[in-house]
Protein backbone atom coordinates (compact mmCIF):
# COMPACT_ATOMS: atom_id res chain seq x y z
CA UNK A 1 0.00 0.00 0.00
CA UNK A 2 2.77 2.03 0.82
CA UNK A 3 4.22 1.19 -2.45
CA UNK A 4 1.60 2.45 -4.34
CA UNK A 5 1.15 5.43 -2.60
CA UNK A 6 5.00 6.84 -2.93
CA UNK A 7 4.80 5.90 -6.70
CA UNK A 8 1.57 8.47 -6.94
CA UNK A 9 3.65 11.03 -5.24
CA UNK A 10 6.64 10.75 -7.10
CA UNK A 11 4.54 11.21 -10.90
CA UNK A 12 2.55 13.85 -8.92
CA UNK A 13 6.30 15.78 -8.29
CA UNK A 14 7.38 15.19 -12.07
CA UNK A 15 3.92 16.54 -13.14
CA UNK A 16 4.36 19.39 -10.92
CA UNK A 17 8.62 20.32 -12.23
CA UNK A 18 8.26 23.62 -14.35
CA UNK A 19 12.01 22.40 -15.52
CA UNK A 20 10.74 19.17 -17.65
CA UNK A 21 8.80 19.54 -20.50
CA UNK A 22 6.65 17.21 -22.44
CA UNK A 23 7.50 16.69 -26.11
CA UNK A 24 4.56 17.19 -28.49
CA UNK A 25 3.57 15.14 -31.45
CA UNK A 26 5.02 16.15 -34.85
CA UNK A 27 2.68 17.80 -37.63
CA UNK A 28 2.22 16.29 -40.55
CA UNK A 29 0.63 19.17 -42.84
CA UNK A 30 2.00 19.51 -46.43
CA UNK A 31 2.32 22.60 -48.27
CA UNK A 32 0.88 23.12 -51.15
CA UNK A 33 3.52 24.26 -54.46
CA UNK A 34 2.24 25.11 -58.38
CA UNK A 35 1.98 22.19 -60.71
CA UNK A 36 4.68 21.95 -63.74
CA UNK A 37 4.65 20.83 -66.59
CA UNK A 38 7.28 18.14 -67.68
CA UNK A 39 7.94 17.19 -71.76
CA UNK A 40 9.45 14.37 -72.02
CA UNK A 41 10.66 13.21 -75.75
CA UNK A 42 11.12 9.75 -76.36
CA UNK A 43 13.18 9.15 -79.99
CA UNK A 44 11.47 7.08 -82.31
CA UNK A 45 12.62 4.06 -84.22
CA UNK A 46 14.03 5.73 -87.57
CA UNK A 47 12.87 3.91 -90.12
CA UNK A 48 15.12 3.74 -93.85
CA UNK A 49 12.47 2.63 -97.04
CA UNK A 50 14.34 2.16 -99.74
CA UNK A 51 12.13 3.56 -102.61
CA UNK A 52 10.84 0.97 -105.88
CA UNK A 53 13.32 1.53 -108.65
CA UNK A 54 10.78 3.36 -110.88
CA UNK A 55 10.96 6.59 -108.65
CA UNK A 56 14.85 6.23 -109.21
CA UNK A 57 14.13 6.40 -112.92
CA UNK A 58 11.41 9.40 -112.47
CA UNK A 59 13.74 11.57 -110.77
CA UNK A 60 16.81 10.76 -113.40
CA UNK A 61 14.50 11.51 -116.02
CA UNK A 62 13.57 14.95 -115.03
CA UNK A 63 17.29 15.82 -114.09
CA UNK A 64 18.18 15.02 -117.26
CA UNK A 65 15.07 17.19 -118.60
CA UNK A 66 16.43 20.30 -116.44
CA UNK A 67 20.12 19.80 -117.95
CA UNK A 68 18.76 19.69 -121.54
CA UNK A 69 16.62 22.57 -120.61
CA UNK A 70 19.61 24.86 -119.27
CA UNK A 71 21.80 23.74 -122.25
CA UNK A 72 18.97 24.91 -124.86
CA UNK A 73 18.51 28.24 -123.17
CA UNK A 74 22.19 28.88 -122.91
CA UNK A 75 22.69 27.98 -126.32
CA UNK A 76 19.53 30.26 -127.38
CA UNK A 77 21.26 33.36 -124.91
CA UNK A 78 24.28 32.56 -126.67
CA UNK A 79 23.00 32.97 -130.75
CA UNK A 80 20.93 35.62 -129.48
CA UNK A 81 23.91 37.62 -128.54
CA UNK A 82 26.15 37.09 -131.74
CA UNK A 83 22.96 37.99 -133.86
CA UNK A 84 22.48 41.24 -132.03
CA UNK A 85 26.30 41.75 -132.61
CA UNK A 86 26.10 40.60 -135.96
CA UNK A 87 23.11 42.87 -136.37
CA UNK A 88 24.54 46.26 -134.24
CA UNK A 89 27.15 45.86 -137.15
CA UNK A 90 25.74 45.66 -139.62
CA UNK A 91 23.68 48.78 -138.76
CA UNK A 92 26.66 51.19 -138.06
CA UNK A 93 28.04 49.86 -141.42
CA UNK A 94 25.16 50.41 -143.16
CA UNK A 95 25.00 54.12 -141.49
CA UNK A 96 28.90 54.74 -142.13
CA UNK A 97 28.05 54.00 -146.11
CA UNK A 98 24.87 56.09 -146.20
CA UNK A 99 27.16 59.02 -144.82
CA UNK A 100 29.43 58.49 -147.20
CA UNK A 101 27.16 58.69 -149.66
CA UNK A 102 25.75 61.59 -149.11
CA UNK A 103 29.06 63.41 -148.62
CA UNK A 104 30.25 61.90 -152.03
CA UNK A 105 27.14 63.61 -153.90
CA UNK A 106 27.64 66.55 -152.06
CA UNK A 107 31.78 66.77 -152.69
CA UNK A 108 33.17 65.74 -156.03
CA UNK A 109 35.62 63.72 -155.29
CA UNK A 110 38.96 64.71 -157.40
CA UNK A 111 41.59 62.52 -158.31
CA UNK A 112 45.13 63.55 -157.17
CA UNK A 113 47.57 65.66 -158.73
CA UNK A 114 50.72 63.48 -159.58
CA UNK A 115 53.47 65.29 -160.28
CA UNK A 116 57.24 63.49 -161.31
CA UNK A 117 60.43 65.28 -159.59
CA UNK A 118 63.49 63.37 -160.92
CA UNK A 119 64.50 60.28 -162.75
CA UNK A 120 67.79 58.48 -163.02
CA UNK A 121 69.01 55.02 -163.63
CA UNK A 122 71.50 53.24 -161.19
CA UNK A 123 74.19 50.58 -162.71
CA UNK A 124 71.86 49.70 -165.58
CA UNK A 125 70.14 47.24 -163.30
CA UNK A 126 67.24 50.16 -161.89
CA UNK A 127 65.66 53.45 -162.13
CA UNK A 128 65.24 55.96 -159.11
CA UNK A 129 61.75 58.06 -159.47
CA UNK A 130 60.96 60.82 -157.08
CA UNK A 131 56.87 61.73 -157.03
CA UNK A 132 54.95 64.02 -155.34
CA UNK A 133 51.42 62.83 -154.36
CA UNK A 134 48.74 66.52 -153.98
CA UNK A 135 45.34 66.16 -152.99
CA UNK A 136 43.56 68.61 -154.62
CA UNK A 137 40.00 68.02 -153.24
CA UNK A 138 37.54 67.75 -150.59
CA UNK A 139 38.21 64.24 -149.77
CA UNK A 140 41.24 62.47 -148.30
CA UNK A 141 42.66 60.31 -151.26
CA UNK A 142 45.50 57.73 -150.20
CA UNK A 143 47.20 55.26 -152.29
CA UNK A 144 46.33 51.77 -150.56
CA UNK A 145 49.88 49.98 -151.57
CA UNK A 146 48.90 47.77 -154.35
CA UNK A 147 49.60 49.94 -157.62
CA UNK A 148 51.61 49.02 -160.30
CA UNK A 149 54.15 51.41 -162.21
CA UNK A 150 55.68 50.88 -165.74
CA UNK A 151 58.21 52.69 -167.36
CA UNK A 152 58.67 52.74 -171.35
CA UNK A 153 60.77 54.01 -173.57
CA UNK A 154 58.65 54.40 -176.39
CA UNK A 155 56.71 51.07 -177.29
CA UNK A 156 59.19 49.05 -174.66
CA UNK A 157 59.09 48.40 -171.02
CA UNK A 158 61.95 49.15 -169.16
CA UNK A 159 61.37 49.18 -166.09
CA UNK A 160 59.17 48.02 -163.60
CA UNK A 161 57.62 48.45 -159.88
CA UNK A 162 55.65 49.15 -157.34
CA UNK A 163 53.63 52.06 -156.00
CA UNK A 164 53.87 52.13 -151.97
CA UNK A 165 50.86 52.68 -149.66
CA UNK A 166 50.58 56.71 -148.32
CA UNK A 167 48.51 58.60 -146.50
CA UNK A 168 47.22 62.04 -148.08
CA UNK A 169 44.76 64.12 -146.19
CA UNK A 170 42.79 66.70 -147.89
CA UNK A 171 44.71 69.80 -149.26
CA UNK A 172 48.00 67.68 -148.21
CA UNK A 173 51.28 66.97 -149.86
CA UNK A 174 53.32 63.81 -150.07
CA UNK A 175 56.26 62.64 -151.40
CA UNK A 176 56.92 58.81 -152.64
CA UNK A 177 60.65 57.29 -153.52
CA UNK A 178 59.68 54.31 -156.66
CA UNK A 179 62.52 51.87 -157.03
CA UNK A 180 61.81 50.28 -160.59
CA UNK A 181 63.68 47.32 -161.75
CA UNK A 182 65.29 47.06 -165.35
CA UNK A 183 63.16 44.31 -167.35
CA UNK A 184 63.93 45.23 -170.49
CA UNK A 185 63.88 41.95 -172.88
CA UNK A 186 67.35 41.75 -174.92
CA UNK A 187 69.77 45.07 -174.99
CA UNK A 188 68.69 48.26 -173.30
CA UNK A 189 67.17 50.46 -176.69
CA UNK A 190 70.21 52.84 -177.67
CA UNK A 191 68.84 56.33 -176.43
CA UNK A 192 68.07 54.82 -173.25
CA UNK A 193 71.87 53.21 -173.01
CA UNK A 194 73.34 56.81 -174.05
CA UNK A 195 71.39 59.11 -171.38
CA UNK A 196 72.49 56.36 -168.84
CA UNK A 197 75.91 56.63 -169.79
CA UNK A 198 75.79 60.47 -169.31
CA UNK A 199 76.88 62.42 -166.04
CA UNK A 200 76.24 65.80 -167.23
CA UNK A 201 72.83 65.88 -168.63
CA UNK A 202 73.42 66.13 -172.20
CA UNK A 203 71.83 63.15 -173.69
CA UNK A 204 68.39 64.01 -173.10
CA UNK A 205 65.68 61.20 -173.33
CA UNK A 206 61.64 61.15 -173.85
CA UNK A 207 59.83 58.54 -171.47
CA UNK A 208 56.54 57.32 -170.50
CA UNK A 209 55.39 56.82 -167.05
CA UNK A 210 52.45 54.79 -166.27
CA UNK A 211 50.44 53.71 -162.86
CA UNK A 212 47.67 52.30 -162.27
CA UNK A 213 46.92 52.74 -158.43
CA UNK A 214 43.95 51.84 -155.99
CA UNK A 215 43.14 54.55 -153.26
CA UNK A 216 41.32 54.66 -150.54
CA UNK A 217 38.57 58.00 -150.32
CA UNK A 218 38.05 59.12 -146.96
CA UNK A 219 35.31 62.08 -145.24
CA UNK A 220 35.76 63.79 -141.41
CA UNK A 221 38.52 61.17 -141.04
CA UNK A 222 36.27 57.79 -141.82
CA UNK A 223 37.62 55.24 -144.83
CA UNK A 224 35.20 54.00 -146.79
CA UNK A 225 35.01 53.40 -150.82
CA UNK A 226 37.88 52.40 -152.86
CA UNK A 227 38.68 53.49 -156.36
CA UNK A 228 41.38 53.35 -159.20
CA UNK A 229 43.26 56.09 -160.76
CA UNK A 230 45.06 55.75 -164.06
CA UNK A 231 48.11 58.16 -164.71
CA UNK A 232 49.64 58.21 -167.70
CA UNK A 233 53.00 60.92 -167.88
CA UNK A 234 54.69 61.92 -170.66
CA UNK A 235 58.29 63.30 -169.34
CA UNK A 236 61.68 64.04 -170.72
CA UNK A 237 64.46 63.50 -168.51
CA UNK A 238 67.98 65.57 -169.24
CA UNK A 239 69.80 62.84 -168.13
CA UNK A 240 69.63 59.38 -166.66
CA UNK A 241 73.34 58.89 -165.51
CA UNK A 242 73.47 62.48 -163.68
CA UNK A 243 72.63 61.99 -160.21
CA UNK A 244 69.39 64.09 -159.98
CA UNK A 245 67.83 63.26 -163.16
CA UNK A 246 66.69 66.30 -163.94
CA UNK A 247 62.66 66.23 -165.46
CA UNK A 248 62.75 69.00 -167.77
CA UNK A 249 59.24 68.74 -169.43
CA UNK A 250 55.93 66.29 -168.17
CA UNK A 251 52.22 65.92 -168.74
CA UNK A 252 49.88 63.60 -166.51
CA UNK A 253 47.30 62.75 -166.58
CA UNK A 254 45.19 61.35 -163.92
CA UNK A 255 41.43 60.09 -164.04
CA UNK A 256 39.35 57.58 -162.13
CA UNK A 257 38.83 53.91 -163.82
Amino acid sequence: MEDRVSATAAAAAAGSDPSRKISKAPSFSLSLQPRTTYVIQIPKDQIFAVPPPEHAKIVERHRNEKKSSSQTTSACCSSRCVSWTIAAFVVIAAIVEVSFAIAHALIQPKPPVILINRLNAKNLTSFNVAVTVKDDGKMGISPDGNGDVTLMYRNVEIGSGRFPGVRVGVGQTKAVGLRLKWVGKGKMPTAVKASVADKKGKAPVSLSLMMRIPVVMSASGVKSRSKEIDVNCKLRVSSLGAIRGVVTSQKCQVKFL
